[in-house]
């Protein structure tokens, strides 16, 4: 009934949520315009470290994970169906660092995409759509193949190749 008129509960009760004195809930409600979707780096994120990679076209170093993605949800549940992906602003690297880039959701890919201009953005088809549950979390990983160090594209030596997502940007296929 959308006219119904909430109360606090008994006079000792402060707040909508509240128990009577025999323990039963009388009942409960929660309210929230909108519900929310925060972004962090997990805490098993592996440390920064140097990657031996080797040389262009016979060598290079696949699936290096480089962050894991904390999603949080609360008050409703979230479908996340696209990614940007962003190569580290003021890093030292190229695109040409890397040879894909996989998003995954535990050992599961959902996708590889390939870095253009600093980006590679992941629409993902419906079966693929990660759910992130009503007051729960997901975590997603960046893993990145590293092309071998040459002199016609590919990495170069002392490159400092980093992979995010554009957290602020909240506009897009988000539902």
């Amino acid at each position: 009934n959308p006219t119904t008129t909430l109360t606090a509960g008994p006079s000792g009760s402060t707040a909508v949520n509240w128990i009577s004195a025999g323990g039963a809930a009388l009942y409960e409600v929660t309210l929230a315009s909108t519900g929310t979707l925060t972004l962090a780096t997990n805490p098993d994120t592996p440390i920064t470290a140097s990657q031996a990679v080797g040389v262009q076209n016979t060598q290079g170093k696949a699936g290096v994970t480089f962050t894991k993605l904390l999603f949080t949800a609360a008050n409703e549940a979230v479908k996340l169906k696209s990614f940007l992906v962003i190569r580290g602003v003021g890093a030292a690297g190229a695109d040409g660092d890397f040879t894909a880039v996989k998003l995954y959701d535990g050992t599961t890919l959902l996708a590889t995409g390939y870095l253009s201009g600093g980006t590679v953005e992941f629409n993902l088809t419906a079966d693929k759509y990660v759910s992130v549950p009503k007051n729960g979390t997901k975590v997603l990983t960046l893993v990145g193949d590293l092309a071998g160090v040459g002199t016609s594209g590919g990495a170069s030596t002392g490159d400092d190749p980093k992979l995010g997502v554009q957290y602020d940007v909240q506009s897009g296929n988000w539902s």
